[in-house]
C-alpha cells in the first residue's frame, strides 16, 4: 500500500494528477500571485486525491469507462476545476449560513 494512501487515505497517482491539473489552472490565469498558484496546485491535488474515487463511478457508469488508468486523467480534470468547485462550495455556505431557510416545493 502507498504511503499516501496509508496517511491521508489517497492515492499519489491522483494526487500528482491533481497538482499539474492545479498548476494547469495557475498557469492559464498569469495575473494571479504566487500565493494563488501555490494554493491553486495544493487545492487541485487535495481535491483530485479525495474526490477522484468518488467520481470513477460515475465516469464509469455514465461515459463506460473502467480503466484504472481513466483514474489519472479524471484525477487531472478535478484538479484542474477543483479550485472553482471548492470555490463555489464555499459561496453556497456562505449564501445558506445568512439565509439557512430550506425552499418548500409547492
Amino acid at each position: 500500500m502507498e504511503p499516501f494512501q496509508t496517511i491521508l487515505g489517497i492515492k499519489l497517482a491522483h494526487l500528482v494528477a491533481g497538482f499539474f491539473g492545479g498548476l494547469v489552472r495557475a498557469i492559464i490565469h498569469p495575473d494571479r500571485s504566487v500565493t494563488y498558484t501555490i494554493g491553486a496546485t495544493i487545492v487541485g491535488a487535495l481535491f483530485s486525491g479525495y474526490m477522484t474515487p468518488v467520481a470513477m463511478p460515475l465516469v464509469d457508469r455514465y461515459l463506460g469507462y473502467s480503466d484504472p488508468s481513466v483514474g489519472g486523467s479524471v484525477g487531472f480534470m478535478l484538479g484542474l476545476c477543483g479550485l472553482a468547485i471548492s470555490d463555489g462550495v464555499v459561496k453556497l455556505a456562505k449564501r445558506w449560513r445568512d439565509n439557512p431557510t430550506i425552499p418548500r416545493v409547492k
